[in-house]
């Protein structure tokens, strides 16, 4: 029969000390959302893109570029020929209040996700670049994407968003990028 581990949807262990996900993973199989808001995580595990999560809420954290880059969000670790169940279900993603000082352009490879809140962060530029060996800045994918928040950040350089917004981004109605160091918008 079914525990109650498996019968459990919506997580929300905000405002803790938190430093990691696991064994709430692993303990909660049927989870689609997690509110993990205000703690103290630096890394996601990798055994989370085997979870079906449909929202992860992780603002106010300690994640970085690199944390970001080199997770299950990015895609890394996957070797199998199919995509794994995170990254096929995840729909809304919140990244806000962390230490990005770039944009990881693997999450272009998330088919389903239609909100990406990444305010008040440090990125800086979302020009195409390389950091830590992993792809940083805006790039085409993002098809399913409606909402976009990238407010209250350093950035200066648009990079190829602009384009790749009007290219791949059909679903698009809201995009924030206010309070940042922009001079022009082209």
């Amino acid at each position: 029969g079914a525990t109650t581990g498996s019968t459990i949807k919506k997580l929300n262990c905000s405002k803790n000390t938190l430093a990691t996900l696991d064994g709430w993973l692993q303990a909660l199989p049927g989870l689609s959302s997690i509110e993990a808001s205000q703690n103290q995580i630096e890394a996601l595990p990798d055994h989370m893109a085997n979870v079906p999560l449909a929202e992860i809420r992780l603002a106010r954290n300690r994640l970085s570029f690199a944390s970001v880059a080199s997770s299950p969000l990015c895609g890394s670790g996957n070797t199998a020929s199919s995509p794994p169940a995170l990254a096929t279900k995840l729909t809304f993603l919140d990244l806000s209040g962390n230490d990005l000082e770039f944009f990881p352009s693997d999450l272009s490879k998330l088919p389903v996700l239609s909100t990406l809140l990444l305010s008040n962060n440090r990125i800086n530029t979302l020009a195409s670049s390389a950091h830590d060996g992993k792809p940083s800045g805006w790039c085409k994918g993002f098809k399913a994407l409606e909402t976009l928040n990238l407010s209250s950040n350093q950035i200066l350089d648009l990079g190829d968003l602009p384009r790749c917004l009007i290219e791949c981004s059909p679903r698009l109605r809201g995009l924030s990028l206010q309070n940042n160091e922009l001079s022009l918008i082209p």
